[in-house]
Formats: C-alpha cells, sequence, structure tokens
C-alpha cells in the first residue's frame, strides 16, 4: 500500500503472506465477505501489519486477535466484534459500517479510529473511553449506554445516531455534527462542544452541565429538562429551540440567539445575557429568572462593566415580561434596571443624575409606586400642619387646603406663612403632577 495511504509516518507496506485459495492474494486481503474465522487464525499469529484487510461480514471476529495490530483502511463493515476486547489497535480510515461492537471495550486510549467509518454501528455499552475518534463517521450508529468519557472526537459526524444515556463526560467533540441525534438523558458535562452543530437535536433531560458550547448550533433542538447549569453557550444559537424546563441557571448567554425559543418552566437564575437576542421568545409565569441571585457581585461592590451586564439583563428580563404579558415581573425588572443605573452615575460621579434618579425613586419608585406618591403628599401636608401657628385641628385643615390650593388659605396666614403655604402648594402641584404620571404609566403594562 502506498504511504500516503497510512498512518503518519508507518511507511508503506508490502503484505508477505501466502495467497488464499486460488487467487492472488492472502486470506486478509481478498476481496470476499463472510470468511470463517478458522480460515484467518489457520496460519497462527497474522502479524502487526493488517492494513487494508478486507473483514466484511465477518462471524465471529472477536476471536480473532487483533490487539496490537494495524488495520488503516481496513473494512470491517458487519462484523461480529461483540464483547471483544481491543488494545493498541491503529484503524484510521477504516470502514466499520454496521459493525457490531455491543459490550465490546475499546478503552485506555490505545484505539486509534481517527476518520473511521462507524456509520450504523451497534455500539451498545461498548467502553469507548479516551478512543481517539476524530473526523470519523458515526451516522446512524447505536451508542445507547455506551461510554465515551475522555475520547477524542472533535469533527466526528453523529448525524442522527441514537446516544441515549451515554456516558461522554469530559469529551472532546469541537465542531462536532449531531443534527437529528438522539441523546436522551446522555451524560455531557464538561464536554468540550465548541462549534458543534445539534440541530434538531432531542437532548431531554441530558447533562450538559459546564459543558463548552461557545458558537455552537442549536436551532429546533429538544432541549426539555436538559441541564446547563454553568455552561458557556457565547455566541450559540437556539433559534426555536425548545427549552420546556431547562436548567440554565449560572449559564453564559453572551450574544446567543434564543428568536422564538420556548422558555417556558426554564430557570435562568444568575445567567449572563449581554447582548443575548430573545426575539419573540416564550416564558411564562414559572419561567424562574432568580431576581436576588441575578449578580454574584453586590451593587456596591460592582464595577462599571458589572453594571452594565446585569442592566442588560434586567432590560431583557423586562421586555420578555412586556411581550408574554407578565406585567408585575415587568415591572420589577424595571425597577431593578432603574436601580443599577443609579448605581451607575454613582460610579461614574454623574452628580445631578444620580441626584434625579435617587429622587425618582425615593418619590414614585421609579414611577411604578402610587402610593409611595401618596406618602410623600401626606408626609407633605403634616409638615406643614405641625408649622402653621394656628390649633392642631386647624393648621392640619389648612395645610390640606394650602396643599390643594394656596390661594383659599393665604389671606388667613401670617407673612411668612404663607411662603410656607406657597412652598406646599408647588409641592402639591408637582405630587400630584406625578401621581398622575404614576397611574398612567402602570396602565400602559
Amino acid at each position: 500500500m502506498p504511504t500516503d495511504d497510512l498512518p503518519t509516518s508507518a511507511g508503506g507496506h508490502c503484505c508477505w503472506r501466502p495467497v488464499w485459495q486460488d487467487g492472488d492474494r492472502c486470506v486478509w486481503h481478498t476481496e470476499c465477505a463472510g470468511k470463517s474465522v478458522e480460515a484467518l487464525t489457520a496460519r497462527g499469529n497474522p502479524g502487526r501489519r493488517l492494513d487494508g484487510a478486507i473483514l466484511t461480514d465477518v462471524d465471529g471476529l472477536s476471536e480473532v486477535p487483533l490487539s496490537g495490530t494495524t488495520l488503516a483502511n481496513a473494512t470491517l463493515s458487519g462484523a461480529d466484534l461483540r464483547g471483544v476486547r481491543l488494545r493498541d489497535v491503529d484503524l484510521r480510515g477504516a470502514t466499520l459500517g454496521r459493525v457490531d461492537l455491543r459490550d465490546s471495550d475499546l478503552s485506555g486510549g490505545t484505539v486509534q479510529l481517527r476518520y473511521a467509518d462507524l456509520s450504523a454501528a451497534r455500539l451498545r455499552h461498548a467502553d469507548l473511553s479516551n478512543v481517539d475518534l476524530r473526523f470519523a463517521t458515526l451516522r446512524n450508529a447505536d451508542l445507547v449506554r455506551a461510554s465515551l468519557v475522555g475520547a477524542k472526537a472533535s469533527g466526528t459526524t453523529l448525524t442522527a445516531a441514537t446516544v441515549i444515556s451515554t456516558r461522554l463526560a469530559g469529551a472532546t467533540l469541537r465542531n462536532a455534527d449531531l443534527s437529528d441525534a438522539l441523546l436522551r438523558r446522555a451524560r455531557l458535562a464538561n464536554a468540550q462542544l465548541r462549534g458543534a452543530t445539534l440541530s434538531g437535536a432531542d437532548c431531554y433531560e441530558a447533562d450538559l452541565s459546564d459543558a463548552d458550547l461557545q458558537k455552537a448550533v442549536l436551532e429546533d433542538a429538544r432541549l426539555r429538562g436538559t441541564d446547563l447549569t454553568g455552561s458557556d453557550l457565547t455566541d450559540a444559537t437556539l433559534e426555536n429551540a425548545d427549552a420546556r424546563g431547562v436548567d440554565l441557571s449560572g449559564a453564559t448567554l453572551t450574544r446567543t440567539v434564543l428568536t422564538r425559543a420556548n422558555l417556558f418552566d426554564a430557570d435562568l437564575s444568575g445567567t449572563t445575557v449581554y447582548g443575548a437576542v430573545f426575539v419573540d421568545a416564550k416564558i411564562n409565569d414559572r419561567t424562574e429568572f432568580g431576581f436576588d441571585r441575578g449578580s454574584a457581585t453586590s451593587l456596591s461592590d460592582a464595577t462599571l462593566t458589572d453594571l452594565d451586564r446585569l442592566g442588560w439583563r434586567y432590560r431583557i428580563i423586562e421586555r420578555l415580561s412586556r411581550q408574554n404579558a407578565l406585567p408585575e415581573q415587568a415591572r420589577r425588572a424595571y425597577r431593578r434596571r432603574k436601580a443599577v443605573r443609579r448605581r451607575r452615575h454613582r460610579k461614574k460621579w454623574a452628580v445631578a443624575k444620580w441626584t434625579g434618579a435617587t429622587l425618582s425613586g425615593g418619590v414614585m419608585r421609579y414611577g411604578e409606586g402610587p402610593w409611595r406618591v401618596l406618602g410623600v403628599s401626606a408626609a407633605v401636608v403634616l409638615a406643614g400642619a405641625i408649622l402653621y401657628p394656628l390649633s392642631p385641628g386647624e393648621s392640619l385643615y389648612v395645610s390640606l387646603v394650602s396643599f390643594l390650593d394656596p390661594l383659599a388659605a393665604a389671606r388667613e396666614l401670617p407673612a411668612w406663612a404663607r411662603y410656607v403655604a406657597a412652598v406646599q402648594s408647588l409641592a402639591g402641584v408637582l405630587l400630584i403632577a406625578l401621581l398622575v404620571f404614576v397611574f398612567g404609566r402602570r396602565s400602559t403594562y
């Protein structure tokens, strides 16, 4: 075989084995299907180099000693390798379509399956821990309850593969294609999935906690009950994703696209959503935002960057709540956003803006507290009643009249008290106007 067809530095290879039957090739390289195990083992140890071997549809191939061999570019389609234990095997570029590897053990990091074709392979309960599967093809493969812990599978194609309850913790799946894969209850904690494609994948109750999903594509993915706590979804796309009941607490959603995503009953407590897109996203009253856990840093210790990101978070919550007819939650997010903005003015020493924001929050709760305005109005009336030099009952009456109409009571007061009445009247006009504004604003939700 030419050097270019073999693993790097393997060198060219010329088969030295005797020809089989009346052909011109040995039993390992003869192009025929269904070879017997007896024929393959008749001449003892086949040697290390079995590159390009043709072992299509061989039954009981697991009885053939293959550990320590090089099977680069070999063909093992449909072969029976159930329960086999392979060590130090190089299967780079091999074709293993429909191969039966159920209950097999290929762990240990010594098996090379780079560029191998495992389409429709049966790998149930197989142990592929730490195996090198880079750029391999596992289209329609059956990986139910298999173990790929720590496997190197960057660029691997797992389109429409069945990966139910499969262990993939710590696996590297960068730029892998898992489109339409069945990942129900799969365990992918701490997995590297940067740039991976999971469009249409079914990830029901899968564990993707602390996974790296930067720039991953999860369009139309089914993520019901998926655990994404602490995961990094920066620049990821979850357009039209069914994320009902998903746990995104502590996740990073910077610049993530969640257009038309269904977030009913989801937990977004403590998420970072700076620059995220939630156009037409759906939430309900059980969608958790964890207002009191929105930032690990208190406002007093927060930097300007922290405040910008927190303000963006509350703006997103406010907008989503308005779009989904949740007025109380929208008001709460609005007040939190204004409080963050006030703190930002203080950090930047913008005294005028900070003063205005403080008065707005104290007097009318940023336009959301009619009772706050009424309370301040009552305080102004009581303060006037204390200042006027009249009996308690008469002072309270004059103060109330002055608050509403200064001309009605000004003639009965001494000169200095008329100035108090004028100030009180001005405060009354402003507070009544603020009360009208607050009621008008609340009616718009």
